[in-house]
């Protein structure tokens, strides 16, 4: 457990950054609930990919205290998650499913009355075209624009070659 662990079974926080407590997936083939138990409210964006079917989860940076084993099985239409953290103050749960599903909702819920603050994904069958268009869809929502683009820096005197080094595409 350690300082992960004592933090997270008090509702602390070490430097202002959350906890996941326990995650879960309930349900059938026909609806399942993912729901994770946090030390306080986060918000999620969640988004789906295909080859293979999964559902990305990325949150602010959280620290991870669940229990060993959480997300080695799945349920349903879960087959297994995983979860860590992939940049500073970001971090990532991805839910593998079985086959194309959609997320019917996505919400969270306060600490109250001695429970712990919850993050819950509920998700449903999808036909392959479901699912491709609700991927599309999230991909031009967040595609860069000709407004958002940054712009090359003008070209220098300087003869000397630039190397530029492009990190960061691995997994977690």
């Amino acid at each position: 457990a350690g300082e992960c662990g004592d933090a997270a079974a008090t509702g602390s926080t070490a430097a202002g950054i959350p906890y996941m407590l326990d995650a879960r997936v309930v349900g059938d083939e026909g609806r399942v609930r993912f729901v994770a138990d946090m030390s306080e409210t986060v918000t999620p964006e969640v988004f789906t990919l295909a080859n293979p079917y999964r559902i990305v989860v990325d949150l602010p940076e959280v620290r991870f205290a669940l229990p060993d084993g959480a997300g080695e099985s799945g349920r349903g239409l879960v087959s297994a998650f995983r979860y860590g953290l992939i940049s500073k103050g970001k971090s990532r749960v991805v839910i593998d499913v079985t086959g194309p599903v959609a997320v019917d909702k996505q919400f969270s819920v306060d600490a109250v009355d001695g429970q712990p603050a919850r993050l819950v994904i509920d998700v449903v069958p999808a036909t392959v075209d479901q699912f491709a268009a609700t991927a599309k869809a999230y991909r031009l929502a967040h595609a860069v624009t000709e407004d958002t683009a940054v712009e090359a820096p003008e070209p220098s005197a300087d003869a000397r070659p630039l190397i530029v080094l492009d990190p960061g595409h691995g997994g977690i």
